[in-house]
């Protein structure tokens, strides 16, 4: 699954993107974002995340939007979509993408623990 570099975690962040608020498409997002927190949960999965700086860029501004959009009408994939970043970001001190989402201007802002 990660032999091909960052194709896996970007065909996921891509299929996110791609959804709708509708039910079968909050499953379907529900179930990319378990994917996205157990890749991150092992070094070769952090690696191939972050690794690259577009694949960085791509999951910290993909991972804002779910938490944006899915804030008020789904807390269990605005958690999941945290529980992404904040795994990349307490364990992997060059996620420095992280300060990436407090500059696009959300109108609500990261809780504390998930900035290192």
């Amino acid at each position: 699954m990660l032999v091909d570099g960052p194709r896996c975690p970007l065909v996921l962040l891509d299929l996110i993107r791609r959804c709708n608020r509708s039910v079968p498409h909050m499953v379907v997002v529900s179930s990319s974002l378990d994917v996205l927190i157990n890749l991150a949960k092992y070094d070769r999965g952090r690696e191939v995340m972050i690794g690259d700086s577009a694949c960085a860029e791509s999951v910290a501004a993909t991972l804002a939007d779910v938490a944006g959009i899915y804030k008020e009408k789904s807390a269990d994939i605005f958690a999941r979509a945290c529980s992404v970043l904040w795994t990349l970001a307490s364990s992997s001190p060059e996620f420095t993408k992280v300060t990436y989402l407090c500059e696009l201007g959300y109108p609500w802002s990261l809780p504390s623990f998930i900035v290192p």
